[in-house]
């Protein structure tokens, strides 16, 4: 991290975090949240490598708009022509929509497999309810990596089974914000998180 960039912590979650400078009002307040406590912290230039952009822009109407909203870099210019025609629920929900595509790959990089092994060991994400599996942490996943298509599920590395979150409140967390592919992978970097014993 650029040690010119000032530092602080504040709570997300009841979990202190370092922020600085590059982090977004938009980002902190939506990590707040209690809803979105399986979300990790984004970097700021990770959001805007237009890699990670890969067919985004495309795909998603008001893309720009939502990201300048995202990383608090509107321009003033344009701001007053576009907000006339978008309303303010629609570019909360575009914002949220893009901040989850991008979180999805942002899983696969080297920090955010680290940020999602923290969040395992805390069982965040909560525990398998079967018995023999003897509390064994969730992993999230989704059916699909299509926004909109389903809901976020958890999945046990003991009996391979996947679950509904118990919570009510991350039953509408979108599952395209992590994939299907995501425990599996974690699986194959972190071989200590599987479990030797499976359920007979």
């Amino acid at each position: 991290m650029d040690a010119n960039k000032k530092q602080e912590q504040i709570e997300i979650d009841g979990t202190p975090k370092v922020l600085h400078q590059g982090h977004s009002p938009w980002i902190i307040t939506f990590l707040r949240q209690p809803e979105n406590d399986f979300f990790c912290l984004i970097d700021k230039e990770f959001l805007k490598d237009t890699f990670n952009q890969t067919d985004l822009r495309t795909t998603i109407p008001n893309f720009n708009r939502a990201m300048e909203e995202i990383l608090n870099e509107k321009n003033s210019n344009d701001k007053k022509a576009e907000e006339q025609e978008i309303n303010i629920a629609s570019l909360e929900a575009t914002a949220i929509e893009v901040y989850s595509m991008i979180h999805a790959r942002y899983l696969l990089s080297a920090e955010g497999l680290s940020a999602m092994r923290s969040k395992y060991f805390d069982q965040i994400f909560g525990r398998c309810p079967r018995t023999l599996c003897d509390r064994q942490p969730l992993l999230p996943c989704g059916d699909s990596c299509t926004y909109g298509v389903s809901k976020v599920s958890l999945y046990c590395s003991r009996c391979n089974d996947v679950y509904r979150p118990t919570l009510k409140r991350h039953r509408h967390t979108d599952g395209a914000a992590f994939g299907p592919s995501f425990p599996h992978i974690f699986l194959v970097q972190y071989p200590d998180c599987v479990p030797f014993n499976k359920p007979v």
